[in-house]
């Protein structure tokens, strides 16, 4: 995977985010503080969000280009994503939500093996409860492999961990990564603690009120 980023983008309080980057890397963290615009680059990537101006390119395909006037829909980018909150359906069971991830398959994604995910992730006995009835460790788990079932080309990871213990929070990151090597998914996964983005085995760029720090890579 080759994601090529350079976007601008301000806010009407006054927050500009100003930001180029280009990452090989099967993981690339986004570490910063609050308010740093990680968030903001997601979104972008993702398509949920329109930069003010810039351009977004994911393997040969440009997703966004304001000169060109290109915007393809984030339906139709092939990129999964996980969030703080897992924004599972309340009325469907674990695996319905994961059936639902099926939908939004690209003929450029990866191709998972759901059962053997669902092995891996250690839901198989949850899979007739609805979210109401399960822990947080096991709705971020089931939030990734909703995000998987749509064999995504890139997975996009908003501080999926960010409301759970530290145990609890290094052994859902082991389950992602597991995945990740299992299915050689490329990830962008934005986080404020140093200690996470060291878990990872890739490149760390450091964002700082909407642009790159200084010494952003690591």
């Amino acid at each position: 995977m080759n994601l090529k980023f350079d976007c601008q983008h301000a806010y009407p309080a006054g927050f500009i985010l100003e930001l180029s980057f280009q990452t090989e890397r099967r993981c690339t963290v986004l570490l910063g503080p609050s308010g740093s615009g990680k968030s903001t680059v997601l979104a972008m990537i993702a398509g949920t969000l329109l930069p003010k101006a810039g351009r977004i390119t994911i393997d040969d395909q440009v997703v966004f280009d304001s000169q060109q006037g290109i915007r393809i829909a984030p339906q139709h980018r092939g990129v999964g994503c996980v969030f703080q909150q897992p924004h599972l359906f309340p009325h469907m069971t674990v695996l319905e939500n994961l059936r639902f991830g099926k939908r939004w398959r690209t003929p450029q994604g990866t191709a998972i093996d759901f059962d053997r995910m669902v092995e891996m992730l250690e839901i198989q006995d949850i899979l007739e409860r609805r979210p109401a009835n399960l822990s947080g460790g096991e709705k971020q788990r089931v939030a990734m492999g909703r995000a998987l079932a749509s064999g995504p080309r890139l997975l996009l990871m908003d501080e999926p961990v960010a409301h759970v213990d530290l145990e609890l929070r290094m052994k859902v990151v082991g389950y992602l990564q597991e995945l990740l090597d299992e299915w050689e998914v490329p990830v962008i996964y934005v986080t404020h603690s140093p200690q996470e983005a060291s878990s990872f085995a890739g490149e760390i760029l450091k964002i700082r009120d909407g642009r790159l720090d200084a010494n952003h890579a690591s």
